[in-house]
């Protein structure tokens, strides 16, 4: 008898996934250009007026548009189209003229009527012109008649200035005290040292000095009375700075209480430095020291025939910056000699546009917007419509910003545009070796041998089906193992074992099998359970 022995095969499956160029048989119709996303799925890029997955659609949207006002339609690759609305209009379809009037940009209380793309100002208060009634004669007359502070005008006269020497209230030693905070060097916000002087003095060309001593220096000097005040006259600055008198012209050789300089060869265009001294006490080095800048102006047009100076719509200016007198325009003029109109002065533009006048433009138009990225119109009053052409993909909602735009992804995309289809695979949700496959929002998991769930987080109790016909069942990976009682055999515990198999019955005898046991039929000479025990047949009375 033979005895039979069943084992448990384990069938093992390995799914492995191989990646390679999804764009490699060319899947994008109508020479659709094809991006590789994740090295499983890809994405075509449409060529004008096709559209679909693999641009296999071709987009005739525009054969019955609906774009008003001489719009031109344009088809996108989405299947849809839209309208490029003419200047001035704006809406879906173009249908909405922008009003230009909102918010008004008319001033002193004008009339503001809206146009296509453009406005028109009805001046109101007399006095009052422009295109956008910006400009008051009362303003103009204003401003030329008074002079901008902290400058000096030009007269159409000659006159005396007297310069007294002195330590009164003509000493200074700041770059703000002496010319100005007006007057600003390359430290702009800050003031500084610098040598101690008089005041300097700015001249036009042809004034007369006259220098006189003040009361702080008419004491007595070691007796003397100081009717002389020997000044010294020269154009090197770094003498001045030096208290320098080496290279001087001598004003004057004999005591004088007033000093009269009205030589225009002396006293010509430029900067002129003075310095005087007396002796230790009152010096130069004290502040004893003077720079005069003579300038002559340019502020007649050599065209005009009337000669008015900065064509009566500004002031002859200057300041110690200035290397003459030029002419500073009022508000609404510009040019050299304040000639041109400034067509910017109302601030026509909108949005932090840059506004340009425009020469020999014919019309009114004699200004142009040169608009900041996002805004548009005439004006850059119209805040563009980022979202006009569609930009984002797979239904996401999208949102006008200045400039730009933001894309509200659905589910499962991602990306400026959500063109990528998020990988819902990348935080590893399948369990126990699953493979998972990236789907749109969600994903799938191909579970290994033995698991199951969503995740595959479940492993299969192979022992629910009670296999094992006797003994107990223990769950594995993908199979059961039964571990049969006493006497019982086979993967299922379902074969009872022949106890006669081993042939346990000696000399002869013959095994009776029986449950859990056996039985031995022993030979005449034997007996025992296993007829292991030779008696002596003598000593049986039954045998002889």
């Amino acid at each position: 008898m033979f005895l039979t022995i069943l084992l448990s095969v384990h069938l093992c499956l390995c799914i492995q996934t191989v990646y390679s160029d999804p764009c490699a048989s060319q899947p994008c119709a109508n020479k659709g250009i094809c991006t590789s996303l994740n090295g499983i799925t890809f994405e075509c890029k449409c060529q004008r007026l096709f559209f679909g997955e693999r641009c296999e659609k071709q987009n005739d949207a525009c054969k019955n548009h609906a774009c008003k006002n001489g719009a031109v339609c344009r088809a996108d690759e989405h299947g849809d189209y839209h309208c490029v609305c003419p200047a001035g209009y704006r809406g879906t379809f173009c249908e909405i003229d922008h009003d230009d009037c909102l918010p008004s940009p008319c001033y002193n209380s004008a009339l503001c009527i809206d146009k296509i793309d453009d406005y028109k100002c009805l001046c109101n208060e007399s006095g009052t012109t422009g295109k956008h009634c910006e400009l008051r004669e009362s303003d103009l007359k204003k401003c030329i008649s008074e002079c901008p502070d902290g400058s000096m005008c030009w007269r159409n006269y000659t006159t005396t200035l007297t310069i007294p020497w002195g330590y009164g209230g003509n000493i200074c030693n700041t770059q703000h005290s002496c010319f100005g905070k007006q007057n600003k060097s390359d430290l702009e916000h800050l003031d500084y040292f610098i040598d101690v002087q008089l005041h300097p003095v700015q001249m036009q060309l042809g004034d007369v000095l006259n220098f006189t001593s003040d009361n702080s220096i008419s004491a007595a000097v070691n007796g003397l009375m100081p009717r002389l005040i020997p000044v010294d006259v020269y154009n090197d600055s770094m003498s001045f700075v030096n208290c320098n008198t080496t290279n001087g012209t001598q004003l004057v050789t004999s005591p004088q209480h007033h000093i009269i300089v009205n030589n225009t060869e002396l006293l010509h265009i430029g900067v002129h430095y003075f310095i005087m001294n007396i002796d230790f006490t009152y010096r130069c080095d004290f502040g004893l020291r003077l720079n005069i800048s003579v300038k002559e102006h340019d502020c007649q047009n050599p065209e005009s025939v009337h000669g008015e100076m900065c064509s009566n719509k500004g002031q002859c200016h200057t300041n110690f910056n200035l290397a003459h007198y030029q002419c500073q325009c009022c508000g609404g003029f510009r040019g050299k000699y304040c000639d041109k109109r400034d067509y910017c002065f109302s601030q026509p533009c909108k949005n932090q546009a840059e506004c340009l006048n425009i020469d020999n433009s014919v019309g009114e138009d004699k200004y142009k917007c040169r608009c900041k990225p996002g805004y548009e119109g005439k004006h850059c009053s119209i805040e563009k419509d980022m979202c006009h052409s569609h930009p984002c993909r797979n239904d996401a909602i999208c949102h006008s910003l200045v400039n730009s735009y933001r894309c509200q992804c659905k589910p499962g995309y991602t990306g400026r545009d959500c063109r990528v289809n998020s990988d819902e695979c990348s935080s590893m949700p399948c369990k126990n070796n699953a493979t998972c496959v990236d789907g749109i929002a969600d994903f799938s998991c191909i579970c290994p041998s033995g698991f199951t769930g969503s995740h595959c987080e479940v492993n299969i109790n192979e022992c629910a089906s009670n296999p094992c016909k006797q003994g107990v069942c223990l769950d594995q990976i993908n199979s059961y193992y039964c571990s049969c009682p006493a006497h019982y055999t086979g993967v299922d515990c379902n074969s009872r074992l022949n106890e006669c198999s081993s042939q346990p019955c000696l000399h002869g005898g013959v095994c009776v099998d029986k449950v859990t046991d056996h039985e031995c039929q022993c030979g005449l000479g034997y007996e025992g359970k296993n007829c292991e025990k030779d008696i002596d047949l003598c000593n049986k009375p039954e045998v002889c």
